[in-house]
């Protein structure tokens, strides 16, 4: 496993997001569109294709918490269907 991170990188962008990871029943991958710190594609690998799950614009976690801090600032309390949020699929 590699992970670095630099905030002087030379990477030609203002951010160089990725991630590459590889199994023996496929591969998956994902990468920052543009530079961007909120816009990702996401694809999963099956021998010499691609798989798109997501791409801008999607509905990522990032934008979630700019709406929420946009929410607090309004003055919006708390929210009880949050709580769904806790809950994964078996």
């Amino acid at each position: 496993m590699r992970l670095a991170c630099s905030w002087n990188l030379p990477a030609g962008q203002d951010a160089g997001i990725c991630g590459r990871f590889y199994g023996t029943g496929g591969g998956a991958t994902f990468y920052n569109v543009e530079g961007s710190f909120y816009d990702f594609w996401a694809e999963r690998l099956h021998g010499a294709q691609r798989e798109v799950l997501s791409a801008p614009p999607d509905d990522w976690g990032g934008r979630a918490l700019l709406e929420w801090v946009g929410r607090l600032a309004k003055g919006t309390r708390y929210d009880p269907a949050t709580q769904q949020l806790r809950k994964l699929p078996r």
